[in-house]
C-alpha cells in the first residue's frame, strides 16, 4: 500500500506483437493441468497445488493457526516468510489438510500458482552491473527451480512479477514499449507491442543507492485468460528532497486473442495497483489534484468515467466476488469498515465489519490475503505490557468474527 490515501475501480482491457526473451529449459514429468482459482495479495498465495512433501524441508508449523480447510479447490497457503514472522527468508508452504509447513525457497516473493504443480515468484538478487530482477519457476514436485525471466532494474520495475493467468499457464512481464507473455506449456514468449514504460525517467541507481528500484508501477492484472489490464506509467515521479510527485497514468485493455490495445477512461491519479475479480477492475489510486488522499475505485468499460468506491485510510482487500471493498486502517483507532460496490447504489454508507481477536487490545491489523471467498488472513499487532505481540488471524466475512488465531512472537 502506498503513504497517503489511494482509490479503487472496476476496469477491463487489449493487444499487437514483436520479438521476446528466451526461457530456460522446459518443465518435465507430469502432464500440465490448469490452474484452480487462486486467492492472492501482495506476498500470499492460496489455492490448489499438487505437491510432493518430500521435496522440501519441513519446518515448525506454530507460525500459522490451525486452518480447517472449507473449500475442496484450496488445499495449500504459499507466503512470504515476513507475512507471518519467520527468521528465514524465502517462500513456505502450509497444507491445511496436513497442518504442516514447508519451506519452499531460500529467498523470492509475491507467488503465484501456474498449472497445478508449479510456482512462480519474484527475485531481486545482485548489486551494480549484476543486479537482476525477474521471476523464477519452481516444480512443487521435484523442487527444481528455472529462470524465466530476468532484467536490470533500468530495464524493468521491481514489481515485475508476478502476474498470472486465471487458468495458470500463462505469465505477463511489463518492459519498455512492450508485453512479454510466457506460456509454460510451450516454455515461449509472445510479445505484445504496447504503449508503456514501467520506468520513471527520473529513476536512477547510485554508488549510495545500487539497490534501488522502480516500486510504483501497478503490476499488471488478468480480467481473463485473454485480457490484461495494465498502466502506461509508474504512479509517482521522484523529486529530489521532497515527497514524491503523483503521475496521471492511463489504463489500457490489451486483448491477446486480436492483438489489440484499448485505452480505458480513469481519472486524473496515479494507480498503484490493480486488481480483478469477477471480471470487474478496481484501481488503488491517488489524484493528481490531492496527493494526499487515496481512494478505491470501479473503473468501467464503456468508455464512461470510474466510480469512486471510496477513501482508501490505510490498506484494502477487494472481496472474491467483487461486491465488497475491506477498509483497513492503519491504526486500529480508525476503524475498518466495507464497502458494496453495486453499480445500482452508489450512496450507499460504509459497513462496519469487526476484525478483531476477541479479549486482545490492538494498535493496527494488517490484511495478508484470502483463503477462500469468505476468510480473509490477518496479521494483528497488540499494545498490551511493555512488548509488543504479533498474532496471525482467521476472519470469516461471513460470520463477520476472528475463527482462529495463533501469537507468532
Amino acid at each position: 500500500m502506498v503513504a497517503g490515501a489511494a482509490a479503487i475501480y472496476f476496469l477491463v482491457l487489449h493487444k499487437t506483437k514483436s520479438p521476446a526473451p528466451v526461457a530456460s529449459t522446459p518443465p518435465s514429468g507430469s502432464v500440465l493441468q490448469s490452474a484452480k482459482k487462486q486467492y492472492f495479495l501482495n506476498d500470499s498465495v492460496a489455492g490448489y497445488i499438487n505437491y510432493d512433501p518430500s521435496a522440501f524441508k519441513e519446518v515448525d508449523t506454530t507460525k500459522l493457526p490451525t486452518i480447517p480447510a472449507a473449500d475442496p479447490n484450496v488445499n495449500t497457503i504459499i507466503v512470504q516468510a515476513n507475512v507471518v514472522g519467520f527468521s528465514d527468508s524465502g517462500l513456505y508452504l502450509y497444507d491445511l489438510k496436513a497442518n504442516k509447513t514447508y519451506r519452499l525457497t531460500d529467498g523470492g516473493g509475491s507467488p503465484r500458482i501456474m498449472s497445478d504443480h508449479y510456482l512462480l515468484y519474484g527475485f531481486d538478487t545482485g548489486s551494480g552491473t549484476t543486479k537482476r530482477l525477474g521471476g523464477k519457476l519452481l516444480n512443487l514436485q521435484t523442487g527444481q527451480t528455472q529462470t524465466v525471466f530476468s532484467d536490470t532494474p533500468e530495464n524493468v520495475p521491481g514489481t515485475i512479477c508476478c502476474s498470472v493467468s486465471p487458468d495458470g499457464f500463462r505469465a505477463a512481464f511489463v518492459q519498455k514499449n512492450k508485453i512479454s507473455v510466457w506460456d509454460i506449456r510451450t516454455q515461449k514468449f509472445t510479445d505484445y507491442a504496447a504503449t508503456v514504460n514501467p520506468i520513471d525517467p527520473n529513476f536512477s541507481r547510485t554508488s549510495t543507492n545500487d539497490y534501488n528500484t522502480e516500486n510504483s508501477y501497478a503490476t499488471p492484472a488478468w480480467l481473463d485468460n485473454d485480457t490484461i489490464i495494465y498502466t502506461d506509467k509508474p504512479a509517482d515521479s521522484p523529486v529530489a528532497n521532497q515527497p514524491a510527485q503523483i503521475v496521471d497514468d492511463t489504463l489500457y485493455k490489451l486483448t491477446l486473442s486480436d492483438d489489440k490495445n484499448t485505452e480505458i477512461t480513469t481519472n486524473t491519479s496515479g494507480i498503484y495497483n490493480i486488481y480483478t475479480a469477477a471480471g470487474s477492475t478496481f484501481v488503488d489510486e491517488v489524484p493528481v489534484s490531492s496527493p494526499g488522499n487515496s481512494q478505491i475505485s470501479l473503473v468501467l468499460l464503456d468508455g464512461t468515467a470510474p466510480r469512486t468506491i471510496g477513501s482508501n485510510p490505510g490498506f484494502a482487500l477487494v472481496s472474491p466476488s467483487a461486491l465488497g471493498v475491506y477498509m483497513f486502517s492503519t491504526q486500529d483507532s480508525g476503524g475498518y469498515t466495507m464497502l458494496k460496490t453495486d453499480a445500482n447504489d452508489p450512496n450507499q454508507a460504509p459497513s462496519a465489519f469487526d476484525p478483531h481477536i476477541s479479549g486482545i487490545k490492538v494498535s493496527q491489523i494488517l490484511p495478508r490475503g484470502w483463503i477462500d471467498n469468505d476468510r480473509m488472513l490477518l496479521a494483528e499487532l497488540d499494545t498490551a505490557g511493555t512488548q509488543n505481540h504479533e498474532y496471525i488471524a482467521v476472519y470469516n466475512s461471513t460470520t463477520n468474527k476472528v475463527e482462529q488465531y495463533l501469537k507468532i512472537n
